[in-house]
């Protein structure tokens, strides 16, 4: 709708991954149907996503800064740890999964990973690959590193999940179905 209004635009840049119309948060077959051009720029902005991570972690772990109604955060487990030793899963180990994983494995966190195939490269470099479920259980961090539209977590998936786990998503869209989702969010999670 917006697009119709615009009739001299002849070139879209947009400032992130690209993969496919769908996954598009501008209408790229109009955009095509009109002459207009419309490029991503992969990986942009990936260093800070990683930093976001390790930021919101360390935040959660040491019980660093307020809550939402101002009283003063406590550490996740009850006492203040660090990244060392913590078992982190990363569901989705692209460029950004690995980047995150990498700076995690960094701090010393124990990586497990499940993606579509298994990594001979993140095995090289000690992340263990498990199916869906079991990195699920297995965790107390888990990272979704997911393309948009794309939904692993369903209602089998919140129950080996279990509670008292930090998620993060750092993808373009949810990765789970929003009822489990909700459930799960009202017990001990993040």
């Amino acid at each position: 709708a917006a697009l119709e209004k615009c009739a001299k635009v002849k070139y879209i840049g947009m400032c992130n991954s690209l993969y496919s119309p769908e996954s598009a948060n501008v209408d790229i077959l109009y955009a095509e149907k009109r002459g207009i051009k419309v490029t991503g720029i992969r990986d942009y902005g990936d260093e800070g996503v990683v930093e976001y991570v390790i930021s919101e972690l360390v935040r959660c772990l040491h019980g660093f800064g307020h809550n939402a109604d101002g009283t003063k955060a406590e550490p996740w487990s009850g006492e203040a740890r660090e990244i060392t030793g913590l078992k982190v899963g990363i569901i989705g180990l692209g460029k950004l999964g690995g980047m995150i994983a990498d700076a995690l494995s960094f701090l010393g966190a124990e990586l497990s990973y499940f993606s579509r195939s298994e990594k001979s490269e993140a095995k090289s470099k000690g992340y263990r690959f498990l199916p869906l479920n079991e990195l699920l259980q297995h965790n107390e961090v888990l990272i979704s590193c997911l393309n948009k539209n794309t939904v692993l977590l369903h209602d089998e998936q919140f129950r080996h999940l279990g509670n008292n786990k930090i998620l993060f998503n750092v993808g373009l869209s949810p990765a789970w179905d929003a009822v489990p989702f909700e459930l799960w969010l009202s017990g001990n999670n993040r």
